[in-house]
């Protein structure tokens, strides 16, 4: 019994109710997700309830399409290393769906199969991912010496933005119409939540840095994340129609563009330093005689 437990905790793998249930995601992801930055008008057609200004389907659109294809990344990689950050980070997220589909129930096509599906998704996600957590805890091989760590500036960097994003995500939560009004497109009461929601993902993810220093953990979702940042960037400018007319609109497109930069940034900057690093070890190594 020793043994099979040492066994799975180096093998590092994903547990399968990991698997099985981030598998259905990527379909619900990678088809909703461009379907709401393409067709951000028709949301009546084809979404769990309408979103309006365009602005906001966009938003929620392009957080899926990160989603679909930052979910693929773990599933195909299927480590537990790479998935802490993906499983920590959406709980929050999912906790505030949820929420916000209680609140605001009457604002839903209740009598449509999308809506099912959502509901289904958001009950099921705040009470799977902690158990998905402690599941494959067992499984995680721990700190090595020769794990490439972040950098302490890049984590004290991540570490403030997140808390920054997660306050102002928490207060678009609560509905302060202060902290609402500050948006640059009119929200909803059940959009203010969506939208807080999202920033508490980021949040949750950068503020992880504080305690989860290897690299590994985010590595393949840096350039996901500048893929994210840059088609949401895109899609604003399309539709830019529905920024406000004041500072707000252009300091939005602003920090949207500082992150997708940011978010490569970073990546080719530690990209780097691990093949500087290969190197070094490469030529350090004694040749056998």
């Amino acid at each position: 019994m020793q043994q099979a437990s040492a066994t799975y905790r180096a093998s590092n793998t994903l547990h399968w109710l990991t698997r099985y249930s981030f598998l259905p995601l990527v379909a619900f992801t990678g088809i909703f997700g461009p379907l709401l930055v393409l067709m951000p008008g028709s949301t009546r057609d084809y979404w769990s309830w309408p979103i309006a200004p365009d602005l906001s389907a966009v938003w929620v659109g392009a957080g899926y399409t990160f989603g679909a294809v930052a979910i693929s990344t773990m599933l195909l990689r299927g480590r537990w290393t790479e998935a802490i950050v993906p499983i920590l980070g959406t709980w929050p997220f999912s906790i505030v769906m949820l929420l916000a589909t209680i609140l605001h129930n009457d604002r839903f096509f209740t009598d449509t199969a999308n809506y099912y599906i959502w509901l289904a998704i958001y009950l099921y996600l705040p009470f799977a991912l902690p158990v998905m957590f402690v599941l494959n805890r067992s499984a995680d091989p721990g700190a090595n010496p020769s794990d490439r760590v972040l950098p302490t500036r890049v984590r004290l960097l991540l570490t403030t933005v997140g808390v920054m994003t997660g306050a102002y995500g928490l207060l678009l939560v609560c509905g302060l119409s202060a902290v609402v009004d500050t948006w640059p497109w009119p929200l909803t009461p059940l959009m203010a939540k969506v939208v807080g929601g999202w920033l508490l993902f980021i949040a949750t993810g950068a503020m992880l840095t504080a305690v989860e220093a290897r690299y590994a953990a985010y590595r393949y979702y840096f350039p996901v994340s500048a893929f994210w940042f840059a088609l949401l960037l895109v899609a604003s400018i399309a539709n830019s129609d529905d920024l406000d007319s004041g500072a707000s609109g252009p300091l939005f497109l602003a920090a949207v563009m500082a992150a997708a930069v940011g978010s490569l940034g970073i990546f080719l900057l530690l990209e780097r330093g691990s093949r500087r690093a290969i190197s070094a070890e490469e030529h350090s190594t004694p040749i056998a005689p």
